[in-house]
C-alpha cells in the first residue's frame, strides 16, 4: 500500500491528470507511458477507472476518439460508481460520443447508463 498514496505510481498518474486537465493531451499521453500496466494494476479498481477517464480525456483531447471511448468502457467496468452523479465523467462521455461518428454499443449503453441520449 505504501506505492498507492504517495508513491511514484500515484504522483506519476496525478501528473497525467494535471496535463489532461490544462488540456494538454498530447503530454498527457507521454507521461501516461511512465506508468506502467503492472503498476495500475496494483491500484484500486476506482483508482484504476479514474486514470482511465484521465486518459479518455487526454485521447479526445488528440483526436483518439475510439480509444477514448474504449477506456472510457474499461472504466465504467471497472467502476460504474465513477459514471453516476459525476457531471465531468458524464460530459465526457457524451463528448467522445457526439465525436465519434459511429460509437460502439457499449458506448451506447455507457451513455444511456449516464442518462445521456445515445
Amino acid at each position: 500500500m505504501d506505492w498507492t498514496n504517495f508513491g511514484p505510481t500515484n504522483v506519476a498518474l496525478h501528473r497525467v491528470d494535471v496535463l489532461a486537465r490544462f488540456e494538454d493531451g498530447w503530454s498527457a499521453l507521454d507521461a501516461a507511458e511512465a506508468v506502467t500496466d503492472a503498476d495500475v494494476r496494483k491500484l484500486r479498481n476506482e483508482r484504476r477507472a479514474g486514470h482511465l477517464i484521465t486518459l479518455a480525456r487526454a485521447q479526445l483531447l488528440t483526436r483518439k476518439k475510439e480509444a477514448a471511448a474504449a477506456s472510457l468502457v474499461q472504466a465504467a467496468r471497472l467502476a460504474p460508481e465513477e459514471f453516476r452523479g459525476r457531471p465531468s465523467t458524464m460530459a465526457l462521455v457524451k463528448d467522445v460520443l457526439a465525436a465519434t461518428p459511429l460509437p460502439s454499443g457499449e458506448l451506447r449503453a455507457l451513455a444511456a447508463r449516464c442518462g445521456l441520449q445515445a
